[in-house]
């Protein structure tokens, strides 16, 4: 996801500062191109020569199509090119959905700011049970990913993660208030 940083200045990588070549750095197209590629890379340091070797035994057939027009589309630029453009849009698309959760949703609900990427962290007053959230939405169509998922506790129970990756339209405005209204609803049956 570090190509997708809305920043000009990127984080270093951990391989940038690695004198003994022990990092294994590695990388995929899969969220800045397309998830069904399936295709990334490794820098493997002095690990490479087996890193390759596991990857040609282990592998049953290499997409050698679309390895090619991923390469032509880095030659040329185009991935540069791409890259700026999805950037531009997932930081509008973010800055609009803090905005609409801000505006609709509970007092005291709170947003991660990420620097890149296109997954949004929400914190919710802590009386609302994102598992139901989750429930609820679907049956409108809305997907999110409760936060129990990223832990063996409760701890996250009024927490959701949410993609903001789509093309934005009508739809995901009315999706997002959807969102805020059955966050509403449930608050109030929770007093």
């Amino acid at each position: 996801m570090e190509r997708l940083c809305y920043f000009d200045k990127r984080e270093r990588a951990l391989k940038a500062d690695d004198q003994n070549n022990n990092v294994i750095y590695c990388s995929s197209f899969s969220k800045s191109i397309a998830p069904g590629f399936r295709i990334g890379w490794i820098v493997g340091g002095k690990f490479q020569a087996k890193i390759e070797h596991q990857a040609y035994v282990q592998s049953l057939a290499i997409p050698t199509l679309t390895q090619t027009a991923i390469a032509n589309f880095l030659e040329n630029g185009a991935y540069d090119r791409h890259l700026r453009k999805t950037q531009s849009a997932y930081q509008d698309n973010l800055t609009r959905c803090q905005n609409l959760i801000a505006e609709h949703f509970p007092k005291g609900t709170e947003t991660s700011t990420p620097k890149g990427g296109f997954l949004l962290w929400v914190t919710l007053p802590n009386t609302i049970n994102t598992m139901t959230l989750h429930s609820q939405a679907l049956k409108s169509g809305i997907g999110l990913l409760p936060g129990l998922a990223f832990s063996l506790t409760a701890q996250f129970h009024h927490h959701f993660r949410l993609n903001y990756a789509q093309n934005w339209d009508n739809t995901t405005d009315s999706a997002l208030k959807m969102l805020g209204e059955l966050c509403h609803q449930q608050l109030e049956k929770n007093e």
